[in-house]
């Protein structure tokens, strides 16, 4: 129950439509709600993984209902799932035009790699609790007009430290 209305949460955060395309970034519990989630609001899903995409993981993103899939370590390679045979399709891409990105890994990833992902004026919603700074590269999060949002629960006493680089 509590997962539902924190991922139920997210998504509200980032004012998501059905036209919208929803990055998840970190597939464990939350991001696996998370694409069922985004998928019941219609939206289409890219599953990211911040860490890299074993045989399993890839599967399971797209058993709960991603559109496609990609890892924070290789962005611009895209893998998609054929509908007929079940085979897994990877190809070089580089855009994926993600609306909201919603992030719920252990640890955030380098964004540097994901913002190219990301469509314009896209907005990022954290999920994650990290006593890091959140590092923003400057040039990459300000002219496509990126913006950032917290959960109300994450937040301790509206302090989050980001870093703008």
């Amino acid at each position: 129950m509590c997962a539902g209305a924190s991922v139920y949460e997210a998504l509200d955060a980032g004012a998501v439509k059905p036209s919208d395309r929803v990055g998840v970034v970190g597939l464990g519990g939350l991001g696996s709600m998370l694409i069922l989630f985004a998928k019941a609001q219609g939206c289409a899903v890219t599953a990211i993984s911040a860490t890299g995409g074993n045989e399993d993981k890839i599967r399971s993103a797209f058993e709960l209902g991603a559109d496609e899939f990609r890892t924070a370590i290789q962005p611009g390679m895209r893998v998609t799932m054929d509908a007929a045979s079940g085979e897994i399709v990877r190809a070089e891409a580089r855009s994926s035009d993600i609306n909201v990105l919603v992030i719920c890994s252990n640890e955030v990833p380098d964004l540097t790699t994901i913002f190219p992902l990301l469509a314009r004026r896209a907005v990022i919603v954290l999920m994650s609790i990290s006593t890091e700074p959140l590092v923003v590269p400057y040039m990459d999060f300000i002219l496509p007009g990126h913006k950032v949002r917290q959960l109300d629960e994450l937040a301790l006493n509206g302090m989050m430290l980001i870093v703008i680089r």
